[in-house]
């Protein structure tokens, strides 16, 4: 298989780039990082300094760490979650079925694979992540979730396994992570192809996209990465020759070469206290998919700022004379820029009546004194 992904034509150049967002976190950290089925590890602990806050990323789980099938049902998901307009519900739950996950990958089906297809999903609903961040003279914060809470199903099975009318329930931090942008895009078939050829090649694509993205804010089309933080971050054996630590790295190297991803397998090792800086050249397809992504971006912001001109000045208008009878001693300009994104929305107008209802029900109930800061709280839940 390796062989035909590596005979593709690269005059082809990048096709219509179909971007997916995952969390950030699962791209900076380890998660699927499960290499073979024997003495596969439970739990994958990450410690590091970044831009002066400590952070501690922890990955536990009661069988083993994810791997391949959990990533491909995470990419599946990810497909159809980058599809749906945003914000998601805090309810959200997406329909699946084990036949259109396999159909997906273009795997043949059958009963064992539908049973490793339900072990993955279990196993990512029971693998939790613990995430610690605690930056210079402010207290530490705490974050625990696992991708998936729950999942539901019923209808035909094989087996002992439901192939249809299922479920996915997802964690708050989750659907928090998405709907704040804290996401990372990444090529769909890039995606598709390096999970499907090589996980680690999968990994190190994922942190070149994140640290290129930063990069290129310098104008810069190379990325450095020390060996010990790749090894950690993508979770391998951290060698202690350079030998074998380029033998380790060399397969793939050698295939994010071919996709077109790098444009050569590094040479640069740099050699310091005992470890080594490796550095990468950006491929053509790799800059052309921060491109796209970089377009799409401005269109989006364009878009935006058309809907902005869109809100009449009539509606603001009346939209702040009901706020400002509600609140008595508040002025335009404290509400005046909420309005206006809020009435961008479909249901602009009743959000925002909403809220008033809202903080009128409080100050009845004799719970807020403050009532221009108690409905500034309240509309920028609806934003």
């Amino acid at each position: 298989m390796e062989e035909k992904i590596m005979k593709k034509e690269k005059e082809e150049g990048l096709k219509e780039f179909q971007a997916i967002f995952s969390p950030m976190v699962l791209a900076k950290y380890p998660y699927f990082v499960s290499l073979t089925s024997i003495k596969r590890k439970r739990e994958v602990v990450y410690e590091a300094e970044e831009n002066g806050a400590k952070v501690k990323w922890i990955v536990e789980s009661r069988d083993y760490l994810p791997g391949e099938m959990e990533l491909k049902v995470w990419i599946w998901i990810l497909d159809k979650i980058s599809k749906i307009p945003k914000p998601l519900p805090s309810n959200f739950t997406l329909p699946y079925s084990l036949s259109e996950i396999a159909k997906y990958w273009n795997m043949p089906k059958s009963g064992k694979l539908f049973s490793l297809i339900v072990r993955a999903i279990k196993n990512l609903r029971l693998t939790g992540i613990e995430y610690w961040v605690e930056k210079p003279d402010n207290p530490p914060v705490r974050i625990t979730f696992s991708l998936l809470i729950g999942e539901i199903g019923k209808g035909e099975k094989e087996g002992e396994e439901i192939i249809d009318k299922n479920l996915f329930f997802f964690h708050p931090s989750v659907i928090e992570f998405i709907n704040q942008g804290i996401i990372k895009p990444s090529d769909l078939e890039e995606s598709k192809i390096l999970t499907d050829t090589n996980l680690i090649a999968f990994r190190i694509y994922e942190l070149l996209g994140w640290k290129f993205y930063i990069a290129k804010m310098n104008r810069e089309e190379i990325v450095n990465i020390r060996y010990s933080e790749l090894a950690k971050r993508v979770e391998l054996r951290q060698e202690k020759h350079r030998s074998l630590a380029e033998h380790q790295l060399n397969r793939p190297h050698k295939l994010l070469k071919d996709r077109g991803l790098i444009k050569e397998v590094p040479k640069n090792w740099k050699s310091v206290n005992g470890d080594w800086i490796i550095t990468y050249k950006v491929g053509e397809r790799l800059i052309k998919e921060l491109d796209v992504w970089d377009n799409k971006k401005q269109i989006q912001s364009r878009i935006k700022q058309l809907k902005e001109k869109e809100v009449s000045a009539s509606d603001v208008d009346y939209a702040i004379k009901q706020i400002l009878e509600f609140t008595k001693t508040g002025k335009r300009e404290d509400f005046e820029g909420l309005v206006r994104k809020i009435l961008q929305k479909i249901d602009g107008e009743e959000l925002i009546y909403r809220a008033i209802s809202e903080a009128k029900a409080e100050v009845i109930n004799g719970k807020i004194k403050n009532k221009t800061a108690y409905l500034i709280t309240i509309l920028k839940k609806y934003i």
